[in-house]
């Protein structure tokens, strides 16, 4: 269309140059026909613009699809490139060609045997290579786990570590008042003063302050005792090497050297031709009593149902026990005490006890004494 127009417009001032000419001596008409002459080239040239833009178009496009053929080209050059090294490191596969090497630090062909036996020959070194692999995952998937179990279990240990701390500190803070309270207590309790207005408190008396603290309590409840209620024939002595009892450091040794070791010094009950032996065991914090004759010792282990001392008295002397024994040895056999026995009265009665919870402790300290007496 706008070539037609274009070649229609040519015609048009072709015809106006031969009129032109011809009209050279008619002023008013050669100048209509140059005005006419000049806008019909003005309207040729807007035509040409057109044509040329038009034109430029087509080999614009043709121009960017010969790009877009080059760089297609080039990537299935690239392509046919990568094709034929796979191809080609496929079929040297295939011969039993030696594969790449694997990433630094995974397992090795024998590490991977020893983790899972019951893996398949390889048929080659391709199947070999997927074999590790595999392998190497499951170990990592089985590391993961255990390092995640494991930083969960550190987590509630620290805790319960943190909460044991704590509930350390407050009984330590707890323990220190009581420690102190009774030292202070102990004190008071050893001094010599006031111990002759017992008049009951039998041969040795002077000796009593030397007495480890549970021997001093009990001495001091059967002397009280013993005067309160003065039964016929009974009496009360302290009896043991007093000079060891003077040299503490040289009696501590003594005692020391035995898991089963008595203190220098011990309480005796007697009545008539019965006597009663208190004996202190420092290392286990435990007192023992033995009867004479020995032919009431059955008489003695019947005293109280269910205590016939023929075992520990109680948890805490079988911790001690354990504290003094071979790692991985058993409790001491407590038989080795006999003919003494550790009654858990007895411990009750050097305030030691009550030894178990729920346990039917006696009556009181009295019934106790009158019990013994009346064996």
């Amino acid at each position: 269309m706008a070539e037609q127009r274009t070649l229609a417009l040519l015609g048009s001032l072709k015809g106006n140059v031969d009129a032109l000419l011809k009209a050279r001596a008619d002023a008013s008409a050669r100048a209509r026909l140059e005005t006419e002459g000049a806008a019909q080239l003005m309207e040729l040239r807007t035509e040409e613009d057109v044509l040329s833009s038009v034109a430029a178009e087509p080999a614009a496009s043709a121009s960017a699809a010969k790009e877009r053929l080059e760089e297609a080209d080039g990537a299935l050059k690239a392509l046919k490139t990568e094709k034929t090294q796979a191809a080609r490191e496929i079929a040297d596969l295939h011969r039993g060609a030696p594969a790449g090497e694997l990433e630094a630090g995974l397992v090795s062909e024998a590490e991977a045997r020893r983790l899972v036996p019951e893996l398949p020959a390889a048929r080659d070194a391709h199947q070999q290579m997927l074999q590790r692999l595999a392998v190497e995952a499951g170990e990592r998937k089985r590391l993961t786990s255990a390092l995640a179990s494991t930083q969960a279990s550190k987590r509630a240990r620290t805790a319960a570590a943190s909460a044991r701390r704590e509930l350390a500190a407050q009984v330590s803070a707890q323990l220190d008042g009581i420690v102190a309270a009774a030292a202070a207590l102990q004190e008071s309790l050893h001094q010599p003063d006031g111990l002759g207005s017992l008049g009951s408190g039998g041969a040795g008396a002077e000796l009593a302050p030397l007495l480890p603290t549970p021997l001093f309590a009990l001495w001091r409840g059967a002397a009280a005792y013993l005067e309160a209620w003065q039964p016929k024939g009974a009496t009360l002595a302290v009896q043991g090497d007093a000079a060891a009892a003077q040299r503490p450091a040289e009696a501590a040794a003594a005692e020391a050297a035995g898991l089963f070791s008595e203190h220098a010094l011990a309480v005796v009950v007697s009545r008539g031709k019965r006597s009663f032996r208190f004996a202190y065991h420092p290392a286990l914090e435990m007192i023992s009593v033995a009867v004479t004759p020995k032919a009431d010792a059955p008489k003695l282990a019947a005293l109280f149902p269910a205590d016939d001392g023929g075992g520990w008295p109680d948890a805490r002397c079988v911790l001690r026990s354990l504290a003094r024994s071979p790692p991985g040895a058993p409790p001491a056999d407590v038989s080795q005490l006999l003919p003494a026995r550790p009654f858990k009265w007895c411990q009750w009665l050097g305030g030691l006890g009550p030894v178990i919870d729920g346990d039917r402790q006696p009556a009181s300290f009295q019934h106790v004494m009158d019990s013994l007496l009346a064996l």
